[in-house]
Parts: C-alpha cells; structure tokens; sequence
C-alpha cells in the first residue's frame, strides 16, 4: 500500500467509540488487534506516517515499511494511561 500527500496521517489506527451515560468511550470489542501491514510506504503526510490512537490496539506488525517526509514522523504511538 502506498499513501502519498495526505493532508493528515497515512493510517490511523483507532478504538472505536461511541456514547455511554458517562460521554465518549471505547466501543466493546472494536480495538485494533492482530493486523499485519507490509510493504507500506507513507510519505509527505501532513501528521505521522503511521498513528496508533490507543493503547488497547495490540498485536499489530509493520514489515519492510517505509516513511519518509513526513510532517510528524514515522511512527505514532499514544501514551498509556496509568
């Protein structure tokens, strides 16, 4: 797959949310798990070529990527929340 000159992120990779009683959160069972990517190249994005929005997206692999160019960096991770 190749992503060239977006105006945001090559991919982003997100939990799902929808509304609760309590506001926004996280949808059951809509995480982003086990997903492989190869071959990809993101370059001249306008944020991270690759950004992975939260922490309950596990078990995904990058092979043979490349990210050039781009605005905010390769690779994005969140911050875990403790």
């Amino acid at each position: 797959m190749s992503i060239r000159d977006s105006h945001h992120f090559g991919v982003f990779m997100a939990h799902t949310e929808t509304r609760t009683e309590h506001g926004w959160g996280q949808a059951p069972q809509t995480e982003c798990t086990d997903n492989s990517f190869t071959n990809l190249n993101a370059a001249r994005c306008g944020g991270a070529a690759f950004r992975v929005n939260n922490i309950t997206c596990t078990n995904n692999v990058i092979i043979r990527a490349a990210f050039d160019e781009n605005l905010k960096g390769g690779l994005s991770l969140p911050n875990p929340i403790w």
